[in-house]
């Protein structure tokens, strides 16, 4: 009898795990039906409790957590660790502390920039029940580290409920990429780079105060301007000149624009026969979030000035005072800052480059950017350059590691090829979905295709942006830069060192201002 018995709930054991493993494939571990919580209120170290029933003897369990700064995880007072990357969620095997009957999960938590506790748990025992659970308002939450918090004995009938902050996916974390393949492909294809149709609102053409002095300045800016690539000078209609910029940039932005200084800082370098490079030029600058014209924070300063509300409407008395002084302005563009803060969230950031639709998004707005310069009297340097473009995502990205497959399936087809291109480095793999990505050495085979693909993506990229700026503002000139993509095999289909000379705003005239 005993003997039947202990056959019986082996026999369970193993439905149960059967079970179990059918549940995970179909319904993997993720924050579906879970919210950030916080204990609002409190500025420094809480601690969360959630209690839960397993009726009969656990066969697994999984928890998938996060916290917006820092966590320390107790599992009926066993530690599982602690971490503080919040873009990156630890599963963690939680069967070895489970229980028959009562069981408690205990989290210290120290707040970060946007304070939030994300938890998802789910277990199962050998009657083939299923305990699921995610944060919520269900969980109990005190300030600082309460004495014996986590231990499973620990009285918190007491404590306040934890407060639903945001379901998971919402801003201003969004979603965590690096979870799944599954998951980071639904990210990316909720997160977007929306741009505003709000062209109506604004004038297609500069509205400059006054006229083009001297007026023979109106007629190089309706001229063709290219770089000699000898002597490193401007070639402007049929004569080579050289043009001495000088970087001006004044504290505090657009907002704080002093022009009154500006016109004393205007006739020193005209005295001197210099002219302006200015920053202030970039979508961080003139768009906003959602790619819309960005309105002013406060007004610029200065003596009679209009009312000016939009970031474009200063730059444009930029250039009209820079214009009736004779000085020329170059526009220097930094791309290492392709957006502002708030346009994407935190986990995105790295992923411009493997995502089409957050690069579609990015190219839009500079080819919004790049209709405004069209019919403004500027030089526009695209100085497009490698190691300006954001950085791929860490190899620890699904994401990455899908793009690494798709890259070895077109490279090489099929595992068989890929064994004879890498050696005896790859006898271990049955097919190309199991390749990891590569170490670091040098001499290992699978690093030589992984640079390869990095810069076959880099260039992908770099000639779409090439493609967009050309198709809005034909009219300015471009450079290519590849100082760190010396070894880019591929550097010739570049398309920038294509793109020659270029009239220089036709549309910025005397008279037409």
């Amino acid at each position: 009898m005993v003997r039947q018995s202990a056959q019986r709930w082996v026999l369970a054991i193993i439905l149960a795990t059967v079970a179990l493993s059918s549940a995970q494939e179909s319904m993997p571990l993720d924050f579906t039906r879970a919210y950030w919580i916080g204990l609002p209120g409190t500025a420094g170290p809480a601690v969360f409790r959630r209690s839960f029933e397993l009726l009969g003897q656990p066969v697994a369990g999984r928890l998938l957590l996060t916290a917006d700064r820092r966590y320390e995880l107790f599992v009926n007072g066993q530690s599982f660790g602690e971490d503080s990357d919040w873009a990156a969620p630890e599963h963690y095997d939680i069967t070895k502390a489970l229980r028959t009957g009562r069981n408690v999960v205990a989290i210290r938590f120290e707040p970060g920039a946007h304070p939030g506790l994300l938890v998802s748990l789910r277990a199962f025992d050998d009657q083939g029940s299923l305990a699921q659970l995610g944060s919520d308002d269900s969980w109990r939450a005190a300030p600082g580290t309460p004495e014996g918090w986590s231990d499973p004995a620990c009285d918190d009938r007491g404590w306040e409920a934890a407060r639903e902050l945001a379901l998971y996916g919402a801003e201003p974390w969004g979603r965590l990429t690096r979870m799944s393949t599954t998951e980071t492909r639904r990210a990316l294809e909720e997160s977007r780079l929306p741009l505003a149709d709000d062209t109506a609102d604004h004038p297609a053409t500069s509205t400059f105060a006054g006229d083009y002095l001297p007026s023979a300045q109106a007629t190089a800016y309706q001229s063709f301007v290219s770089v000699d690539r000898a002597s490193g000078r401007f070639v402007i209609g049929d004569g080579t000149q050289a043009l001495l910029f000088v970087r001006y940039q004044q504290p505090g932005g657009l907002e704080q624009f002093d022009f009154d200084r500006f016109e004393s800082d205007l006739a020193v370098l005209s005295a001197n026969g210099l002219h302006l490079a200015l920053t202030s030029f970039g979508w961080p600058d003139l768009l906003d979030g959602e790619g819309a014209w960005r309105r002013l924070g406060a007004p610029p300063r200065g003596s009679g000035l209009p009312q000016l509300h939009y970031a474009y409407q200063v730059l444009d008395r930029i250039l009209d005072r820079a214009q009736s002084h004779g000085r020329r302005v170059m526009a220097l563009l930094d791309y290492t800052r392709p957006l502002p803060a708030g346009a994407l969230a935190e986990p995105y950031l790295d992923k411009l480059l493997v995502a089409p639709s957050l690069w579609d998004g990015l190219l839009r707005g500079q080819a919004k950017i790049a209709r405004y310069y069209t019919d403004r009297p500027v030089l526009i340097g695209y100085a497009v350059a490698t190691d300006g473009l954001p950085p791929l995502p860490s190899t620890t990205e699904p994401i990455l590691r899908d793009l690494w497959r798709q890259y070895l399936t077109e490279r090489h087809g099929d595992i068989a090829t890929l064994r004879q291109r890498w050696g005896v480095g790859a006898l271990a793999y049955g097919d190309l979905a199991s390749v990891p990505l590569p170490s670091q050495r040098p001499d290992d085979p699978a690093a030589v295709d992984y640079e390869r693909m990095r810069q076959w993506l880099v260039l992908t990229r770099l000639n779409s942006w090439v493609d967009a700026m050309r198709a809005a503002d034909p009219h300015h000139l471009y450079a290519a830069g590849l100082a760190a993509a010396a070894p880019l095999a591929e550097a010739a289909q570049l398309r920038v060192d294509l793109l020659g000379t270029f009239a220089l705003s036709p549309s910025a005239r005397a008279g037409s201002a």
